[in-house]
């Protein structure tokens, strides 16, 4: 289990949880850790940690938003046969970038060696 302190006596390393005219520079904060002995990627991990938990509420807000505008109307997610050509074609143009930079190789794939 995490050991936390509390969220009063955290030092905050990121500008996220800042207002703008508030934000500092990066080697500032890593300084103001330095000086007080306190590990700068622990604060930058907890702060992080802290945001995702403050949106994952947010989040499951607006999933159920969407599944209820799906629900009531669900004849929106279907295309219509003008457009179905071009999400399609789009569909294919973005797996075949997923694939290029999932290999991060554009040659074909090596053919496995055949015994003989």
């Amino acid at each position: 289990m995490m050991r936390r302190s509390l969220v009063v006596r955290q030092v905050v390393a990121s500008n996220f949880l800042k207002s703008p005219n508030q934000s500092r520079p990066f080697e500032k904060a890593a300084e103001e850790h330095k000086t007080a002995g306190l590990d700068l990627a622990a604060g930058l991990s907890s702060n992080f940690l802290s945001i995702q938990v403050q949106l994952l509420k947010y989040r499951i807000v607006r999933l159920s938003d969407e599944f209820a505008h799906l629900r009531q109307n669900p004849a929106d997610g279907i295309p219509t046969l003008s457009s179905l050509p071009f999400k399609l074609f789009w569909l294919f143009v973005f797996y075949q970038i997923g694939l290029l930079l999932g290999r991060l190789d554009t040659q074909a794939p090596v053919k496995p060696p055949v015994q003989q």
